[in-house]
C-alpha cells in the first residue's frame, strides 16, 4: 500500500528530491494552467520562500515528518508571532471582507508574487463568500478577467450548507463559474 504522496511516476514527494518535486507540484509548468491554489493568499515574500524550498518543508510536515519543526507546522505556514498573520494559510488580504473589492495594494502585491512564480492566477478558499467570485485585474495573457478567484462558498452544514459551485478553468485559460440554480 502506498502512503499519500508516493508515486511510481516520479511525481510523489521524496525527501531527497523534495525541493524539485514540491516546486513542480505547487508552481506551474508550461503544460499546466498557470494556476496556484492556496488556502488564503500569497505575498511576494511567500512566493520567494516557495522558490527557496519552503513548500518542501510543508510537504514533509503534511506527510507526517515530525522532525520538520518539532512536530509543529513549518514557520512558513504557521508563523509563531501573532503579528505575522500573512502566511499562505492565514492571510485574508484577498478575501475579507467577503465579496468586497480587494485593495489595490493587495492586488499589486499578488501580481508581484504571481510573476515571481510564473503563474497567472491564484485560487483561494478559507473565507466564505456568497458566491465564487474573482478579484484583482488579471494579466492580459491570462485568459481570465481576475488574478484571484475566491471559491469558498460555505458548502459544509457548519458554514451554511450553500449550493455547490465550481470554478472551471479551460485549457485556453478561460474561466467560468458553474452553479446549479
Amino acid at each position: 500500500m502506498k502512503r499519500i504522496g508516493e508515486s511510481t511516476h516520479g511525481l510523489g514527494h521524496r525527501p531527497r528530491h523534495g525541493l524539485r518535486h514540491g516546486r513542480r507540484l505547487l508552481t506551474p509548468n508550461g503544460a499546466r494552467s498557470h494556476l496556484i491554489s492556496l488556502s488564503a493568499g500569497l505575498t511576494p515574500q511567500a512566493a520567494q520562500q516557495i522558490l527557496d524550498g519552503a513548500d518542501d518543508a510543508a510537504a514533509r510536515w503534511l506527510l507526517g515528518d515530525e522532525g520538520v519543526n518539532g512536530g509543529l507546522p513549518p514557520e512558513f505556514l504557521w508563523p509563531s508571532s501573532p503579528t505575522s498573520p500573512r502566511s499562505p494559510l492565514w492571510m485574508r488580504d484577498l478575501s475579507s471582507p467577503p465579496d468586497a473589492p480587494v485593495p489595490t495594494a493587495a492586488c499589486d502585491e499578488l501580481s508581484d508574487a504571481l510573476r515571481l512564480l510564473g503563474a497567472k492566477r491564484l485560487v483561494v478558499g478559507h473565507t466564505v463568500q456568497s458566491r465564487i467570485n474573482g478579484a484583482c485585474p488579471a494579466a492580459a495573457d491570462s485568459g481570465g478577467s481576475s488574478s484571484v478567484y475566491r471559491i469558498d462558498v460555505g458548502l459544509s452544514a457548519a458554514m451554511g450548507g450553500a449550493t455547490p459551485q465550481a470554478l472551471e478553468i479551460r485549457r485556453g485559460g478561460s474561466v467560468r463559474v458553474l452553479a446549479s440554480e
